[in-house]
């Protein structure tokens, strides 16, 4: 099934490979496994878009380590959140601030 998939990921493209996938096949698949067979078919079409994002991230994938803010309780550390000058996504107040604990935890901040 590898061969005919991942020929359908070239017609389709990636993008609309997982969005078909997504759409289709969740019932069959749990979520880890969804991410690790879509990690390995952009391993196999050669996209390394995101072949750094961990397994474990919970949020779009584009918002991982991108510097374009901290996504705090995503499932996996987000790497932006060790610059504490960009703004925090995903906790319930602006003043909160993302530990790296479990993945990345909303803390209260100080401010």
């Amino acid at each position: 099934t590898t061969k005919v998939e991942f020929r359908a990921s070239l017609t389709l493209g990636c993008d609309q490979y997982e969005k078909e996938l997504k759409e289709n096949l969740f019932e069959f698949y749990t979520v880890a496994e969804f991410k690790y067979f879509m990690q390995q078919m952009r391993t196999l079409a050669g996209s390394d878009v995101s072949s750094s994002v961990p397994l474990a991230w919970t949020c779009d994938p584009s918002y991982y380590n991108v510097s374009d803010g901290c996504d705090c309780a995503c499932g996996a550390w987000d790497p932006d959140c060790a610059d504490a000058s960009l703004e925090v996504f995903g906790c319930a107040t602006p003043t909160d601030v993302c530990a790296n604990t479990n993945g990345g935890t909303c803390q209260a901040g100080t401010g």
